[in-house]
């Protein structure tokens, strides 16, 4: 057993953390039993660049709050009244 382990974790320190993250995506969506090394390799390398797409929140588009605002002036102004107040 301890060997096994052994030879699991020298394949997997060639991945990258993306890599072993996409294997393990993949064993969930299309193995009903846990893979060989060789296999579990195959799964974590990309078959296409959609697969490198990040999915995180932090690089998708948002509408922004508040509109731009049109008027510099006016906007300098506003943030004073808003600075006054406090």
């Amino acid at each position: 057993m301890v060997k096994h382990r052994q030879e699991w974790g020298e394949a997997l320190a060639e991945l990258t953390g993306d890599e072993i993250k996409l294997g393990l995506y993949r064993c969930r969506k299309e193995k009903t039993w846990p893979p060989s090394i060789a296999e579990f390799i195959e799964l974590a390398k990309p078959r296409n660049p959609e697969d490198w797409r990040h999915k995180g929140a932090a690089y998708r588009y948002f509408k922004r709050g508040l509109p731009k605002p049109r008027n510099k002036e006016a906007a300098l102004e506003a943030i004073r009244g808003i600075k006054a107040v406090l």
